[in-house]
């Protein structure tokens, strides 16, 4: 049985706010202990932070490394500078403060760089001032009001949610978050205030305190939002070892959901040519435990993600010693979509990626999709979702993506139909009769491509291209008429839109997913492959031919689904799933495929979905019929 869809929702989020409050606890300990130890102890912790704080404000820059260990040396200097064995924190300190961060600015070339060096050297002031004029009480509030303020608003986000705060900004800070936080301030500040000799005027302060600490790290998401994920000019050009020259390329980080497959393996040799172009925020796989890993350490990820949760100590184990942080289970593939990676690279197979490329969306990364079924099964929902939170869906596969090279988005009226070529599949020429024989093993041969088992399957039934369809229509807003499907076996020609004038634009290429992939990853630019050339001569013909629905009643299957709408796309996915895995499993032969299909679209009409959850329902319900007409068929 394939994994459902319904496997991937959100379990408690318990743990969670346990795992984040043991360690704000244990933080806190350690403050607490060196507060207490005196001035020097509490400097050291304050200068260690201040130095992580820095690194981490030049990795939010994007800047080079050099920049980097000049703002870190600066901020090393002041640090020296304002040891508690030299001098107290006074007057001199800050202008000491002011003079190395222009200083940083001038060497950097980045303004922000040296605003960040005196933001975080003013913060280590205050509290240092704080400790030593107004004494250990006041500190401590101060601390524990930032502790309660994260914990608050993190516990009151997730579990309440609720209305946006500033969904434009930050797609995940809600207005409960917010009074969550304030709330958690307020009642800690009070108890430390009533049980210390600490004014009580300061209690609203605790409130004010954490709006203003939620509102920075709300500055701090926006900044990180507006950062460009795209190619810049560095304002110089860069030798390859080649000769040629290429435009710098600012780093971007990237999430790979589906690390281990076909599009995730191929994403990651991408980038691994590309390594001053690209960093990884996060793996995941679903079981592929030293796959994950060896992925994991080639790319120096900071996070690797094991969707089986039994596998989680296995994965622990392998990534030990690394300073790579794991996780496990459908709540860590989630996790890993929402750290706000500049790109999220969806490549989860079948409908067990609709949750984690929804997060993605609400993340506000930008998306390139190759999992098809999330559109098809909700796409009207996603699509809404990226509208409102102005993220760029980047179609992965081949099709789409040269839908997307070659159309014209603001002039889609200019648009007379879009023709998606398919390479027909290992059966192309083969008659009903002899597709009756096929074994998975035969089938999952395709002539041009290297996928994975379900889709080569898709794509032997020619369901692919069927699900293809219902994709475009939501990626590109057409009417169903206006989707067509040629058979192109050389896969050369990979989309083409046709336009009003009779003018007919075609992607062309070798049959290589690192072509689409390598444009989303760059996209709007563009970036070298080791992709091979197309050779027109060399080929020497292209031939191009309809498809025949009797003989592949899948496509009929999708484009009637398509024009009706409604739940029937979502019914139409998680069955063929279902088929495809029984199928791989030997447990039904290759035409009963879209037979099974067929069945459960006649027998379950449910309502359109409106939210996610009516999505798994389908889904849920769908499989369900699905396995009842096998089992029906098996007797």
């Amino acid at each position: 049985m394939t994994e459902s869809v319904t496997d991937l929702a959100r379990p408690s989020e318990f743990r969670h706010l346990l795992k984040r409050s043991a360690t704000a606890v244990i933080l806190i300990g350690v403050a607490l202990a060196a507060l207490y130890a005196g001035r020097t102890p509490f400097w050291v912790l304050a200068a260690l932070l201040a130095l992580v704080m820095t690194g981490e404000w030049a990795l939010l820059m994007g800047v080079r490394p050099w920049k980097m260990v000049v703002a870190i040396a600066g901020m090393a200097a002041f640090l020296i500078f304002v040891q508690p064995m030299i001098r107290p924190i006074d007057w001199i300190s800050i202008g000491a403060l002011a003079g190395g961060a222009a200083a940083v600015a001038a060497l950097s070339l980045s303004v922000r760089l040296g605003f960040g060096l005196l933001y975080i050297g003013l913060s280590i002031v205050a509290i240092m001032y704080l400790r030593d004029v107004t004494g250990i009480q006041l500190t401590l509030w101060t601390l524990a009001i930032v502790w309660a303020t994260d914990i608050g608003a993190y516990f009151s986000g997730k579990k309440i949610g609720g209305p946006k705060l500033a969904p434009s900004l930050s797609p995940n800070k809600t207005w409960a978050g917010l009074i969550g936080g304030v709330a958690s301030a307020l009642l800690v500040g009070s108890l430390i205030i009533v049980n210390t000799e600490l004014p009580n005027w300061l209690i609203p302060l605790s409130g004010l305190f954490a709006i203003v600490a939620q509102a920075g790290d709300l500055y701090e998401r926006s900044w990180r939002r507006s950062r460009p994920a795209r190619w810049i000019d560095a304002g110089r050009d860069l030798r390859r070892r080649d000769g040629r020259r290429r435009r710098c390329m600012s780093r971007k980080s990237i999430t790979i959901l589906g690390a281990t497959g076909s599009v995730g393996s191929s994403t990651l040799d991408l980038i691994d040519r590309n390594p001053d172009a690209f960093s990884i925020e996060a793996l995941t796989a679903y079981r592929d435990v030293e796959g994950l890993a060896l992925a994991a350490r080639n790319s120096q990820a900071k996070l690797a993600v094991i969707g089986d949760e039994s596998l989680s100590g296995e994965l622990a184990d392998a990534l030990s010693g690394t300073g790579i942080e794991t996780a496990s289970g459908a709540q860590g593939i989630c996790d890993a979509a929402q750290r706000g990676a500049d790109l999220v690279m969806a490549a989860i197979v079948g409908a067990a990626g609709i949750r984690p490329v929804m997060d993605a969306i609400e993340a506000g990364s930008t998306l390139a999709l190759a999992n098809k079924e999330s559109l098809v099964s909700a796409g009207a929902i996603m699509t809404r979702a990226a509208k409102e939170r102005d993220v760029a869906i980047l179609p992965v596969d081949s099709e789409h993506n040269a839908i997307f090279q070659c159309l014209d988005p603001t002039r889609p009226e200019r648009v007379e139909r879009i023709v998606l070529t398919a390479s027909g599949g290992p059966f192309r020429t083969w008659d009903r009769e002899a597709m009756r024989a096929v074994t998975p093993e035969r089938a999952v041969q395709h002539p041009n491509w290297s996928m994975g088992a379900k889709i080569s399957i898709d794509s032997a039934t020619m369901m692919n291209k069927g699900l293809e369809l219902i994709e475009a229509a939501h990626l590109f807003g057409l009417s169903p008429a206006q989707y067509a499907i040629v058979v192109h076996p050389q896969s050369v020609v990979h989309s083409m839109v046709e336009y009003v004038d009779g003018s007919v634009l075609a992607q062309m290429g070798a049959p290589d997913m690192r072509t689409p992939i390598a444009h989303t990853l760059a996209w709007p630019d563009r970036m070298e492959t080791p992709c091979e050339r197309l050779d027109l001569t060399a080929i020497g013909r292209l031939d191009f031919e309809a498809p025949d629905t009797e003989r592949f009643p899948a496509i009929a299957l999708a484009r009637a689904a398509m024009e009706e709408g409604g739940a029937k796309p979502a019914i139409l996915n998680a069955a063929n799933e279902q088929a495809v895995a029984a199928f791989l499993a030997h447990n039904i032969g290759f035409l009963q495929i879209t037979g099974i299909v067929a069945e459960v679209l006649d027998r379950y009409t449910p309502p359109a979905p409106g939210k996610l959850d009516d999505v798994f329902a389908i889904d849920r319900e769908a499989r369900r019929y699905a396995d009842e007409a096998m089992e029906k068929q098996a007797a």
